[in-house]
């Protein structure tokens, strides 16, 4: 994916930036997956329509962001209350070019994890074993992590069952890397 984030750089004409992002583009191009990717509908009432997520539920839902000093216990029941926040996700201390720690949240549970793509890598798997769906706010997100990163469909499902977002850059990455 650090083709990728260099594309947008040089497209945007900011090829200076790519040194700095040198180190931290693995965690930065996952990140910016849900500001990439269109987020999923998601229900805010029960009994009340389906809604499009946007951005902030998405990229909170994905890799949620806290400052260093977080209170794990007291964060894992406050998200226990909110009954759009489906496990398992992502939680990082710190800023999204460093974190200080990473954590994978599972049953109400936090897994600490050495970096960001550990804890990227146990929550999809948990999906997997567990069999949960991935949260509607940023089903996109894990759709691409699932097809692009891992290069595994859903048990058989044909290509059109790919989200048209994710169906998207992963033909521009596929001719990003082709060139």
């Amino acid at each position: 994916m650090d083709i990728f984030v260099a594309t947008l750089l040089t497209e945007w004409e900011l090829e200076e930036l790519i040194p700095v992002f040198k180190d931290d583009i693995l965690n930065l191009s996952v990140q910016v997956l849900p500001l990439i990717l269109t987020p999923g509908a998601i229900v805010r009432n029960p009994g009340a329509k389906k809604i499009r997520a946007g951005v902030l539920d998405a990229l909170s839902a994905f890799i949620d962001v806290k400052p260093v000093g977080t209170n794990i216990p007291d964060y894992l029941q406050e998200v226990s209350k909110d009954e759009n926040r489906t496990q398992p996700f992502v939680i990082i201390m710190g800023d999204r070019r460093h974190p200080s720690q990473a954590f994978a949240i599972i049953e109400r549970v936090a897994l600490p994890v050495c970096d960001l793509l550990e804890a990227v890598d146990l929550c999809f798997k948990s999906f997997f074993v567990l069999d949960i769906n991935y949260p509607n706010q940023c089903s996109t997100s894990w759709e691409f992590v699932q097809r692009y990163i891992f290069q595994f469909g859903d048990g058989g499902k044909e290509m059109k069952s790919i989200s048209p977002s994710v169906r998207s850059l992963r033909t521009f990455l596929s001719q990003g890397t082709t060139s």
